[in-house]
């Protein structure tokens, strides 16, 4: 969730907070991914302005609030059932690989949040290249190398490539892709530059690719990609209306507040 610092009047800092390329090397990267979600610093304990951090570059953070659970490979009754169609087929038709699950959520603070009455003082620090995503959509199956699905009480056997799954729906609002700053505190931002960061609502999940057909089997197509749905809120810093921050002397540049991405469809599978 962040470096804590659990109420305590500490001060981190780098050897020379005034100079800029000693806090160009004074990093401390949250190394967040889609699937790994981590901000840098976390506050929530009721810090006040003897809490500094002061002269540190901050980036990698990547925080996501819901992840929905990706289609199963391989399944012979995939939940749900969505059929495909080929005029050669008799019924039972086939299925298509399974999708993966639709999902909402809510997230806050990429780089660093400040809740629960927390107002710590950050200075002559860089905060970059940090993400928010509301929620991913999970991911629809790969389709199988020749389609094996369970018709009635008899399993059935095709040489076509199974369909991928489709991609779930992600919805939901990012919230403060730099810093989020919520439930009454009011940390002091001074002299500091955010930059790059990203704020993004729901996200859809990938589609899964399709399967290779097996012998003189037909080819598939990938699945679509899930829908986007939702904003994201403060690109750089996301303040809620119960809160103050001071923030002087500040440099904004390049940072986006924007709906979610929709997935992309998956890749078709020959035959």
């Amino acid at each position: 969730a962040g470096i804590d610092f659990q109420g305590k009047a500490i001060t981190l800092m780098s050897t020379d907070p005034t100079d800029p390329n000693v806090v160009a090397r004074t990093i401390i990267n949250a190394g967040g991914s889609r699937y790994f979600s981590r901000r840098a610093f976390h506050f929530h304990s009721g810090e006040g302005p003897d809490t500094v951090l002061n002269g540190i570059t901050i980036r990698g953070g990547y925080v996501v609030g819901a992840i929905g659970v990706p289609g199963r490979f391989g399944v012979l009754v995939p939940q749900p059932y969505q059929t495909t169609w080929r005029e050669e087929i008799t019924e039972p038709f086939p299925p298509r690989a399974e999708a993966g699950r639709n999902v909402n959520g809510v997230a806050y603070g990429g780089g660093i949040l400040c809740e629960y009455v927390s107002s710590p003082t950050i200075m002559n620090s860089v905060i970059t290249g940090n993400t928010v995503v509301a929620a991913y959509g999970g991911n629809g199956a790969q389709g199988t190398a020749g389609v094996v699905f369970l018709a009635g009480t008899d399993v059935e056997e095709l040489d076509d490539g199974q369909w991928g799954g489709h991609g779930g729906s992600g919805t939901g609002t990012g919230y403060g892709g730099g810093i989020a700053i919520r439930g009454r505190s009011s940390p002091v931002i001074m002299n500091c530059i955010i930059t790059n960061n990203i704020a993004r609502g729901g996200t859809g999940g990938d589609g899964g690719n399709g399967g290779f057909a097996i012998n003189d089997g037909y080819a598939s197509n990938g699945g679509n990609g899930g829908a986007s749905i939702g904003d994201g809120l403060g690109g750089g810093i996301y303040v809620e209306n119960d809160s103050l921050p001071v923030i002087k002397y500040c440099t904004f540049t390049n940072n986006h507040a924007t709906t979610g991405l929709p997935g992309p469809r998956g890749l078709p599978g020959w035959g």
